[in-house]
């Protein structure tokens, strides 16, 4: 057909490299894997621990429910509730479970647990619903969250802290294995917002994880509050808001009281709200 371009003939060699091109894809991926055997089959734990954090995973929960004290406070006047309005903040005491899981591949050991104070300012002061129970378990670390820095100490009370947790002792954690630590957190006057910080060893160097939830909160008792009631949920009776007083929790009985005694007035830190 005149104008039409005649099609090229294929070579023997490109003839052959279609008809047995499978072969050297074969022996390709063969080199390949062939190379990279050798390198990763010699290095596991290398390979391993590029993909490994470094850091144990902390996950929190609250467990204020096991508290015998189960008040809460809000900002604004509420109501005589029937059931605890959402959006209340623990009063006078709060409670978090902690889970520590080693997932760094190499044995730690955990040196000292802090709080992190975040925000501070006057107590809650416009509604609280007292409320208490038969709770109670067998945590012992505690902290008092006006000290600076806020170190794990005995708790030896509901709210009474005595001597550093980890000053005698720490808590050895093998790769993959985990542990519940129960930590009381205590206030003075003011309300708080925190972190929860874990320091630990690994392979002789001292490290710190952060860990943080919504829960981390708590808020001192305030002098009076704009509405009050108590009781249980269901049963809730209005008390006179003018006249609540909540005495502080007791001081700490141990020799480093004077250290830990709560300030006879408030307290202002740099960059905190007052």
């Amino acid at each position: 057909m005149p104008g039409a371009k005649r099609k090229r003939k294929p070579s023997t060699w490109e003839r052959f490299v279609k008809k047995n091109g499978f072969l050297y894809a074969a022996a390709g991926t063969a080199v390949v894997t062939a190379a990279a055997s050798p390198l990763i089959g010699g290095v596991p734990n290398v390979v391993q621990r590029l993909f490994r954090d470094d850091r144990p995973t902390i996950t929190l929960t609250d467990d204020s429910a096991t508290l015998t004290d189960l008040s809460l406070a809000y900002p604004a006047a509420v109501a005589q509730p029937t059931e605890a309005p959402a959006g209340g903040t623990k009063a006078g005491v709060t409670r978090t479970k902690m889970v520590i899981y080693n997932s760094t591949g190499a044995t730690i050991r955990v040196l000292d647990i802090q709080a992190k104070v975040r925000k501070r300012s006057g107590p809650l002061h416009g509604t609280l619903l007292a409320q208490t129970s038969q709770g109670g378990t067998s945590e012992v670390i505690g902290l008092a969250l006006w000290q600076q820095p806020a170190i794990a100490r005995v708790l030896t009370g509901p709210t009474a802290l005595g001597d550093p947790y980890f000053s005698v002792q720490s808590i050895e954690l093998p790769a993959g294995a985990s542990q519940v630590v129960e930590i009381t957190a205590i206030p003075d006057r003011h309300y708080y917002e925190y972190a929860l910080a874990v320091t630990y060893d690994r392979d002789g160097k001292q490290k710190t994880a952060e860990a943080t939830d919504a829960s981390l909160k708590v808020t001192g008792y305030a002098p009076a509050y704009d509405a009050a009631s108590e009781g249980t949920p269901g049963s809730y009776a209005a008390i006179d808001a003018a006249r609540v007083r909540r005495s502080p929790p007791a001081r700490p009985a141990t020799e480093h009281a004077d250290a830990l005694r709560r300030p006879a007035a408030p307290i202002v830190f740099e960059g905190f709200e007052p």
